[in-house]
Formats: structure tokens, C-alpha cells, sequence
């Protein structure tokens, strides 16, 4: 859900706080060793203080923690290829290690150190199985848990959130490539514009590829009773309840990057960016270095100590500071007096009292001297603002100057809206703070209440725990006025992070999937051959096109499939919507950039009045002012465009299809132009990737046939494809029974020609690529195709969607091409771009396959050749 500011909150408890106490802490034990006279008084002050700085330095040792590396193991997995042969040693159930690892998170931790300008996704598989490595070759490993997100809940739809992420990252993939241009912002044709670095925005296709090859590790090691216990785990909502579970049952610590992992109740959470993890790039094989995972462990106990209450009441304190679901909570106003009296009087009492050798008079000035918990600072500050309450206030104190001990003071005359004024100012500079106050006071009238035995006092908090939570929430709806309404939301976003079974929110799957095929589905998802974003569509009926590297200051790479997408819908809720009239249109929610035309006057009410589209959304483009490139004399003009992240209402309608498992597969050939005789007889490994590309010249061509594929940009995807996938086809192909873990060090053909930098326009077509291999792994996925024996080989299972897309490669075709025929190779030979003919006769065979009759399907000028054709 996402706590708001718990992480910074956090990493101020774990590191400010706690390293400033235990400064204060020693330098006020060496004052009182140094007491020339040893009395009663300062040696139990002494033992107090000692007591309370062991235990800090013990919270604070809890979250330094590192995990040993068996190096034996790990090259035997990177350089043997039959898992029979590696030998793993035995685990006792006492030294037995868990991880649960939240996998969405792990996604953007471990890909965010890929260069996505060049996409290659071969390369991302193989950091993927660097990593899968390390864990499994981590001392005393038993076992290992990714739990994948499901699909959202209707609550984080209803709320907005997915929208407002998806708005936001939209936003900054426009800022992030308008800044990182070599070019000035204004240009004759933006298509020119040249990108000088790669951001990383990954496409959808993206970590489709990631959970494929999660789950083929895992099959494999199944399949060769690999002693370690690597499982994929689908949660059928968000993944974090679903962590804490396994984190819980197994004993196991999480991985993840979530503040709500500091709320459950785990052996620890280990934030992914404070793991540091062996960089690739610098590894020799065999690795002689010994290496050691060190990170930091997050406990929720250790934070409560410093917080100052029990970990039970975790979940409130989240739950009030504010999520996804609810805004943080507004601190009465009684309290806010009743704190500020209190502080004043704190404030007074310091300047009066002295101290001495009083134990908890110490401790009390020491953590009012820690930064987070400064209320003596934060009151200094706000009494600046107000100068005739400081006067009264130093009046009062010099009224008390010569008493030594003051046990109470009377600021009892300060008035109601001088209080209310400094209460305002300190909830504003310590806003957590003065929660976790007000929070420990419910909790300590929830407690008199209800613990009976306070000699027992954690088996009764264990016992009574809901009993406890829903006696606090009552409490505070009723300090609110709130109706039971309120109480009632407090109490469901609560119990979400008691990641109890009967409290995990479960998918009713017949609400939107029809009977006849809601058992195929649930099993299909679970396995990974049915994806969230289908269901979301079923549920919702909605589907965002994920903003993603593309040319911002053009249409929108998602434009290229908006046919297919349509065709996806309707064979998606024909086959599996729970819809009673098949001759019933559907309405589908569709997401999505669009590049808008603005006038001079509505760009410069977008500046002023909407917050949703500032001016930085903006942007201005120097065109012809007519179309006609001929035209004399060429006026040209300045036009205004926006991105906005908008809304379509799809109309979809139904249709009978059939189960035949055949009829599905000729429906599937005829979405993507492939009926043809060559493309019905192309290899099972090809099927998706040839379709794709067929679909990519055909409908290219009519969007508008002007910007449509070229037969260069096609002949150097085509390349790059059987470039990349050379070790799959090649003499000398991977052996299917590799484990997927080892070391596969390809060396693809690539041509030694100098590129320049990918320009935008580049980007735009590589993503437009991408995402008709996305489109079409989807709905291979509903048509139930996916592990058919028309497109692979039932018994073994094997895709390889990460060896379609390689950025790099096409680049260097595509500008390969500039110089040389693509029917060429560097010899001047008209065998094909490579020097392989092996690799030459599989780049014909596909070519001719996918341009077969290809004049059917596109209007061209009859006069220009679209594509030579190999004889």
C-alpha cells in the first residue's frame, strides 16, 4: 500500500537516533564515572544508563547483517550445465536460511543496471541468473521464495493510484528525454532529435520475459530435485501480504523495496538498495574471491523500541501516517493542546530543574536531544514566531530560577488560541512525532481495558492482540466523531498488514469469469501462462498502455496496435467473460499517451489553471505550414503540442469462437496476416516473432503509409532477431537440458561497422516492435496457445520471447544497411548479412516467409520495389 514517508522516517530512527543516543549516552556514563565522590545515587544512575546503552547498541547491531557466500557452489552452477553433477551441502533445520523476495521490486532493483537504450534482453536474463546464483549458492540456504504481484485490488483502481502512477511516469519519461537531448528543444523535425543516454523505463514485454524465466529456473531445478526449494509464488492481488505470509511460515527474511515490510511481523526486512551484490561486469570464472552479502535488516521490534511502543500496534501507526487508501490522519485538536502544555512544560522544567544524578531525568533530556524527537528545538522555533508567548514563558521560568527540583509548573494561563498557535506550528515541524504520542496514549488506555495480567505481558498482547487493535481504532474514531463507517476502513487497512489468512482478500474469480472456464483460468494464472493485465481486463474492464522509452514528441508507440488490442479484447471476454448476451457491445477503459495540438491561448491556460498538465508537459515543434514538401515559397510555423495520459471508451464486440485448439491457431495466423503457405510451414521457434514482423510491415503500412515500415528498418529487425537468437539455431544450440544458470558467455554475429547515437525516431520504431510481440505473446496467452503442440513441444515447454528484442543489434544492422545491399554480406556476397550460411539460409527462409504475397495486405507505389525478394 505504501506508507507515506515511513522509509526517510525510518532511516532517521535507525541512524540519527539511534547513533546520537548512544553518543549522548557515553559521554554522559564518563561524566559520572568521573564524580570524584561514588555515591548510591550515581551508581544506579550509572547501571540505568549502561542497561539503556547496551540495549541500544544491540537495536542498532540487529540491523547490520550480512549473508556468506559457498563460492564452491556458485562456480559449480555458473560452469556446469547438468544439475545432477553440482554438489549442495546439507542444512540443518536449526541453520536453515529463508528468503522471501518481494519479485516486483527485485525486477526494477536488478534492471535498473542494464543499459535499456540498447535492449538486450539476453543480457537481462543473464544478470537475472547472476543473481539467481548468488542466492542459491548463499551458506545455509534452504529456501527461496518471488511472490509476483497479482493484478490491483478494486480499492487502489477506485482510489486512483494506478492512474496517478501511470500519469506520473508518463510526466517523467517526457522531462527525462527532453533534458537529456543533445539538441535544442526547438527543431525542423523532432524525428532528428538524438537521445545521449538511456534512461531506464521498461516496456511491459519486459518483465513479461522476467516472470517466463523465473519460472523456467524454477521448473528446472524442480525438475532435477535440486535440495534447494527455489518456488515461484502467484499472488493473486499485490504481493506483500503474500511476502509477509511466507515470511512468517518460513521463518524468512524479506527482500524487497516496500515500506510496508518494516510494518509486518518478519525476522527481518532488507531494503534491496542497501544489498550489496557482486557486480557482474567484474567477475572471472572461476571466482577465487570469497565473497559476503552485506545489507541492512530492518526489524519492526527494533523500531518500536525506539518508537516506544509494542510492535503489535505496527499496523495503526501505518495506517494513520497514510497509504494508497487513505490520507494521513488529522491529530484532534484537544490532543494537539494537551501535547503543547506538555512540551511547554517540559521546556520550562528543563531550564529550571537540574538534573543531577536522576536516571530518568537523563534519559528524558537525551532523547529530546535526538534529532527526530527534538520537541525542544522544534518549540525553540515556533516560540521565535510568536514573541509575546516567549515572554510569558520566561516570565514563568524566572519566577522559578532558585528552585532546584520542580515537580509540576502552572502554564495554565497561557490562553486557548496562543496554544492553539504553537500546536499548529509544532504538528507542521513534527507531525510523526506528536502522532506516536497520541497513538501511545490510546494504546495505553486500550491496555488498561483489556490486559488483565500485566506480570504476562506479551502472552496477553498476543492473546488479546485484535481485541487490542480494534479497542485502539474505536478509540480514536470516537476522538474524531468519525461514524463506524470510519472505524471500519481504519479496521480493513489495518488487518491487512496482519497477513492472517482470513484477513488476505481472495479473487472471486466467477464474479467475471465464466464457469465453464473459470477452473482453466485460475490454473492458467497460477502457472504463469495467463497474465494479470487479462484478468484486469475481465474484472475491470480496463488496460493501461504502460508509458515506456519511446519518441515523446510523436504518437504514441501503442498507436501501432490499437487494431490488435481490439481484436485482444474481444477474444479475451468471448472466451472467458462472464457475459450472458454474446450480442451485447462491451465498453472497454483504455489508458493511454496522446499527443494533442494546442492554440497559443489554451497553452497558457494549461500554465496557469491545471495542475494536472504543467507547462513542463508542454512543447513546441517548428512545422511546414503545408504538407506539400514542394511548395514555394516553404512558410513554416510554430505549433503546441501536450502529452496527456487519457482516457478511451473501446467499444468491443463479441464473437463465437472455437475451442478447437486448430481453429484457434488459424484465428491466430489470420489476426496477424499470416495465413500465407511459406509462414504456415516457418520452424515452432519462429511462429511469434514472424508473425510479429509480418503484422508490423501490413499495419504499419495501413496507419499511414508515408511513415510505414521500411524494407531497411525490416531487414535489420529481421537480422537482429536471427543474430540474437544464433545460439538457439546455430550448430551448435543450447542444449535443452541446461540448467538456465549457467554461464552461457554468447557471442552473437554482429557486422564491425561504426554506429552513431539511436535518434528518437529509431527508439520510437524499435518500441513500436516491442510492443506487437507483447500483443502477441497476450493473446497467444487467452487463445490458450502457449503450451500447444502447434507452437512448442508439449513435453518441453521452452520460450524464448528474451532472444526477439535486442536494440543493439538492429542498430547495428540498420546502419549496416546504409552502406551495403541487404542481400549482402561484407564479402559483397548475395547470401545474406552474415558470413554463417547457416545463419544466412534461416534469415532467407524467414524473409521470404514474411514477405510472401506481402502486396496482398499494403498499397504502395507499384512503380518502387518494397522488398527484393530471395530466390
Amino acid at each position: 500500500m505504501g506508507v507515506k514517508g515511513l522509509t526517510t522516517f525510518t532511516n532517521k530512527c535507525f541512524n540519527e537516533y539511534a547513533e546520537k543516543k548512544e553518543r549522548l549516552l557515553k559521554n554522559k556514563i564518563k561524566e559520572l564515572e568521573s564524580v570524584s565522590y561514588n555515591s548510591q545515587e550515581i551508581k544506579r544512575t550509572l547501571e540505568v544508563l549502561k542497561k539503556e546503552l547496551l540495549l541500544d547498541i544491540e537495536k542498532r547491531n540487529e540491523k547490520r547483517f550480512s549473508f556468506d557466500i559457498n563460492m564452491e557452489l556458485f562456480n559449480a552452477l555458473s560452469k556446469e550445465g547438468d544439475l545432477r553433477k553440482v554438489h549442495v551441502p546439507k542444512v540443518s533445520n536449526k541453520e536453515k536460511i529463508s528468503l522471501v523476495i518481494d519479485a516486483n521490486s527485485f525486477y526494477f532493483y536488478f534492471a535498473s543496471k542494464i543499459n535499456w537504450l540498447s535492449c538486450d534482453y539476453s543480457n537481462f536474463i543473464e544478470y537475472l541468473k547472476f543473481y539467481v546464483r548468488i542466492f542459491l549458492s548463499i551458506k545455509n540456504i534452504k529456501n527461496i521464495f518471488f511472490i509476483l504481484d497479482g493484478i490491483e485490488p478494486y480499492k487502489k483502481i477506485n482510489s486512483g493510484t494506478s492512474l496517478k502512477r501511470a500519469k506520473s511516469k508518463d510526466k517523467r519519461i517526457f522531462n527525462k528525454i527532453r533534458h537529456n537531448l543533445i539538441n535544442n528543444n526547438i527543431r525542423d523535425n523532432s524525428c532528428n532529435r538524438i537521445i545521449a543516454h538511456s534512461p531506464f523505463y521498461p516496456p511491459p514485454l519486459c518483465i513479461l520475459v522476467y516472470m517466463i524465466e523465473l519460472r523456467k529456473i524454477s521448473k528446472n531445478l524442480k525438475d532435477y530435485s535440486f535440495p534447494i526449494n527455489f518456488k515461484i509464488v502467484q499472488a493473486e492481488y499485490e504481493a506483500d501480504v503474500i511476502v509477509a505470509k511466507y515470511a512468517r511460515k518460513y521463518d524468512g527474511f524479506i527482500l524487497g523495496n516496500d515500506s510496508d515490510y518494516l510494518i509486518y511481523e518478519s525476522p527481518g526486512y532488507i531494503p534491496l538498495d542497501n544489498i550489496t551484490l557482486p557486480d557482474i561486469k567484474k567477475v572471472t570464472y572461476p571466482c577465487v574471491e570469497k565473497w559476503k552479502i552485506n545489507t541492512s535488516l530492518w526489524n519492526n521490534k527494533s523500531l518500536c523500541h525506539i518508537l516506544g511502543f509494542p510492535a503489535l500496534y505496527m499496523p495503526i501507526f501505518a495506517t494513520l501516517c497514510g497509504n494508497d487508501y487513505i490520507d494521513s490522519f488529522k491529530i484532534p485538536q484537544d490532543f494537539l493542546k494537551e501535547y503543547t502544555r506538555r512540551v511547554i512544560n517540559f521546556y520550562i522544567v528543563d531550564k529550571i530543574e537540574k538534573e543531577k544524578y536522576n536516571a530518568k531525568a537523563i534519559l528524558r533530556n537525551i532523547n529530546k536531544e535526538v534529532n527526530i524527537f527534538n520537541d525542544k528545538n522544534s518549540l525553540e522555533e515556533a516560540l521565535e514566531e510568536f514573541p509575546i508567548i516567549k515572554k510569558k514563558i520566561n516570565e514563568i521560568i524566572s519566577i522559578n530560577d532558585d528552585k532546584v527540583k520542580v515537580s509540576k509548573i502552572n502554564v495554565t494561563y497561557l490562553k486557548e488560541d496562543e496554544l492553539y498557535n504553537i500546536g499548529n506550528l509544532l504538528y507542521k515541524k513534527n507531525y510523526l512525532k506528536i502522532l506516536i504520542e497520541y497513538l501511545k496514549k490510546k494504546i495505553s488506555q486500550a491496555e488498561k481495558k483489556i490486559i488483565k495480567n500485566y506480570g504476562n505481558i506479551f502472552q496477553e498482547r498476543e492473546k488479546n492482540k485484535e481485541a487490542l487493535i480494534q479497542s485502539v481504532l474505536l478509540q480514536i474514531s470516537n476522538d474524531k466523531n468519525e461514524t463506524k463507517k470510519f472505524y471500519q476502513k481504519l479496521f480493513d487497512l489495518v488487518k491487512v498488514y496482519l497477513s492472517k489468512d482470513k484477513y488476505i482478500e481472495k479473487q472471486n474469480y466467477s464474479d467475471y469469469i465464466n464457469k465453464q472456464n473459470v477452473n482453466k483460468i485460475i490454473d492458467y494464472f497460477l502457472k504463469g501462462m495467463f497474465f494479470g493485465k487479462s484478468l484486469k481486463v475481465l474484472k475491470y474492464k480496463s488496460f493501461y498502455c504502460t508509458p515506456y522509452l519511446d519518441n515523446v514528441f510523436s504518437d504514441s508507440c501503442w498507436e501501432i496496435t490499437n487494431d490488435l488490442r481490439k481484436k485482444y479484447y474481444s477474444i479475451l471476454l468471448s472466451l472467458y467473460g462472464n457475459i450472458k448476451n454474446i450480442d451485447k457491445s462491451i465498453m472497454i477503459e483504455e489508458y493511454k499517451r496522446k499527443k494533442i495540438e494546442l492554440q497559443e491561448n489554451e497553452m497558457l491556460e494549461i500554465e496557469e489553471d491545471d495542475e494536472e498538465d504543467r507547462v513542463n508537459n508542454i512543447y513546441i515543434v517548428i512545422e511546414p505550414e503545408n504538407e506539400n514538401i514542394n511548395s514555394i515559397p516553404k512558410k513554416k510555423v510554430i505549433k503546441y503540442y501536450i502529452n496527456k495520459y487519457v482516457k478511451d471508451d473501446i467499444v468491443i464486440h463479441l464473437q463465437n469462437i472455437s475451442n478447437s485448439e486448430k481453429e484457434k491457431f488459424n484465428l491466430y495466423k489470420k489476426i496477424f496476416y499470416s495465413d500465407n503457405n511459406k509462414m504456415n510451414n516457418i520452424k515452432k521457434i519462429y511462429i511469434p516473432i514472424a508473425t510479429s514482423l509480418r503484422f508490423f510491415i501490413v499495419e504499419s503500412y495501413k496507419i499511414n503509409s508515408s511513415e510505414a515500415l521500411t524494407d531497411r528498418e525490416f531487414s535489420a529487425l529481421l537480422a537482429s532477431v536471427i543474430s540474437s537468437m544464433s545460439n538457439l539455431i546455430g550448430t551448435h544450440n543450447i542444449n535443452t537440458n541446461n540448467s538456465f544458470l549457467k554461464l552461457t558467455n554468447k557471442a552473437r554475429p554482429l557486422p564491425k561497422n561504426k554506429v552513431s547515437k539511436m535518434t528518437l525516431s529509431f527508439i520510437h520504431r524499435f518500441s513500436q516492435f516491442q510492443n506487437i510481440i507483447f500483443l502477441n505473446i497476450y493473446i497467444l496467452s487467452v487463445l490458450s496457445l502457449l503450451d500447444s503442440s502447434l507452437l512448442v513441444n508439449r513435453n518441453n515447454i521452452l520460450y524464448h520471447f528474451n532472444e526477439y528484442c535486442w536494440a543493439y543489434g538492429f542498430h547495428k544492422y540498420f546502419e549496416y544497411f546504409k552502406t551495403i545491399d541487404y542481400l549482402q554480406n561484407d564479402k559483397g556476397e548475395t547470401t545474406g548479412p552474415f558470413r554463417s550460411n547457416y545463419l544466412n539460409n534461416e534469415y532467407k527462409y524467414l524473409f521470404n516467409a514474411i514477405t510472401e504475397n506481402i502486396k496482398n495486405y499494403i498499397i504502395c507505389d507499384r512503380n518502387e520495389s518494397f522488398l527484393k525478394y530471395y530466390i
